[in-house]
């Protein structure tokens, strides 16, 4: 898990949330763009500082982005999502001995929930994003399998191809999670 540290790096000290458009100030804070304009002065172009409680001018091209706190985030949030990944790949192994037709599919999909489940509550609240599309394709998934299972005969006969990685499942539904696009979402 991420350090306290790293973590409040990475958090705007004005809403508390992951940075969103991360910009930096004349006095060298870094705050989400929504944010800093929430202490616009009405009657100048400026804002009242929540850091230095000084008055910054606002260029009129605006403030510089923070491209050094935006890559922060991006690096921070793709070492989460594989962490939560790879450990959602260990319990579906240790799993693997599920054999019984309809029980198979509903529990092998239980498991893949509770993980992602139990990481996302260990997980800082940027990653339920992941979380709620893994779910809804999962249950999507389910419904369909239990469907072909009972009015699919050859399905039954086929029932080990539930036999399949967290990895398979993101591909066969071709899930390619981008985290930079997951933010802007």
């Amino acid at each position: 898990m991420m350090s306290e540290n790293l973590n409040n790096l990475i958090r705007c000290e004005i809403c508390k949330n992951i940075l969103k458009d991360p910009i930096l100030l004349p006095c060298d804070e870094t705050c989400c763009a929504r944010c800093a304009f929430k202490f616009k002065n009405q009657d100048r172009n400026s804002i009242q500082c929540y850091f230095c409680q000084q008055e910054h001018e606002i260029p009129k091209s605006g403030f510089h982005s923070n491209k050094q706190a935006e890559k922060l985030i991006d690096s921070i949030l793709q070492a989460r999502f594989k962490e939560i990944v790879e450990s959602v790949k260990q319990k579906v192994k240790e799993n693997e001995e599920i054999k019984e037709g309809v029980e198979k599919i509903k529990n092998h999909c239980s498991l893949l929930r509770y993980d992602v489940e139990l990481k996302t509550k260990f997980a800082l609240d940027d990653v339920n994003q992941i979380h709620d599309l893994l779910i809804d394709k999962i249950n999507e998934y389910e419904k369909k399998a239990l469907w072909e299972y009972e009015n699919n005969l050859d399905y039954k006969s086929d029932i080990d191809r539930l036999d399949f990685s967290v990895e398979d499942f993101l591909e066969k539904f071709n899930l390619n999670l981008n985290i930079k696009s997951l933010r802007e979402i």
